[in-house]
């Protein structure tokens, strides 16, 4: 804006270093990924009852939910064979949980802010963070009257934990404030991923940005919706910010070809659809309308 208003002058960069293209960029929709889960657990669960109908009665068992995608898990064994680095975000910042949808992706949003509304545990209440509108939390969702209602993600410590049950030979590090708190640590776990020495990389936002590593040819986004629903109406600005910034770490030489893969229970937002492209023009195009719309700066 401040660019087309002649207060800044823009400066573009068209090309990488090295001309190395950049990386593809799918996204996973992890509502249809659920689905699929609970498909899969209902045939099971239908011939449990066929087998034994008593003890099919009295099992507890629930379906098991993982963080990461059959997709992504499979582009993960695939640069774990090839010896490439593998990075993976999870922005997992102290704020109070959004309340969303695991069956078809709703989230509550404020009806005068259009902004995430944020649960408050004490008075279990949904609260606008800019104007005070204030509700009960949903017992069923409004949309599709499912009961599977999120307060929480998942944390990059339980990540780590599933990745090291579902690779046990890779080799996996967590990058995050609770691991690169003494002094040194950070630089250490990176000189032992640049090595080769660390497969998996996985970490918040400080893996987003500033690293150039030739060897990591895969990057993955957790969940896309983390940094999307925060109660800010920038939420949407700075998530395409941080999708492109940590899509730049895949592929950065010629010789490798970069891919990035992003979870999300929110396939259709502008936000995602124009970091798919690295379209910035596009997402701005989107972007200032709805800034313009609701008188935001």
């Amino acid at each position: 804006y401040n660019a087309l208003t002649n207060k800044y002058k823009l400066i573009e960069l068209p090309e990488r270093v090295d001309n190395a293209a950049l990386p593809e960029i799918e996204l996973v929709d992890m509502t249809s990924e659920r689905q699929k889960i609970f498909e899969i657990f209902r045939e099971e669960r239908k011939a449990e009852f066929v087998k034994d109908p008593v003890a099919a009665r009295s099992s507890k068992r629930k379906p098991e939910f993982s963080s990461i995608s059959s997709l992504l898990k499979e582009k993960i064994n695939d640069r774990l064979s090839k010896k490439e680095g593998i990075i993976l975000l999870q922005n997992r910042r102290g704020f109070s949980p959004f309340v969303e949808c695991l069956d078809c992706g709703y989230v509550e949003m404020c009806v005068n802010c259009n902004v995430s509304l944020t649960y408050h545990i004490t008075k279990k209440h949904l609260r606008c963070h800019y104007c005070g509108f204030v509700k009960a939390p949903p017992d069923v969702c409004p949309k599709c009257t499912g009961i599977e209602l999120s307060y929480k993600g998942f944390g990059t410590q339980r990540i780590e934990e599933e990745l090291q049950k579902m690779f046990p030979a890779a080799r996996i590090s967590r990058m995050d404030l609770d691991t690169t708190a003494i002094k040194g640590s950070h630089d250490k776990i990176l000189k032992h991923f640049a090595s080769g020495e660390i497969d998996i990389l996985l970490g918040t936002q400080m893996v987003a940005k500033g690293l150039d590593f030739s060897r990591v040819t895969l990057v993955g986004v957790i969940s896309a919706d983390i940094q999307m629903l925060l109660p800010d109406f920038r939420s949407a600005e700075r998530t395409f910010q941080l999708l492109t910034q940590v899509a730049g770490r895949a592929g950065r030489t010629g010789a490798l070809k970069g891919e990035v893969i992003i979870q999300t229970y929110q396939p259709k937002h502008y936000s995602l659809k124009h970091a798919t492209t690295h379209d910035f023009i596009g997402f701005y195009n989107e972007e200032i309308n709805y800034r313009q719309e609701l008188s935001y700066p």
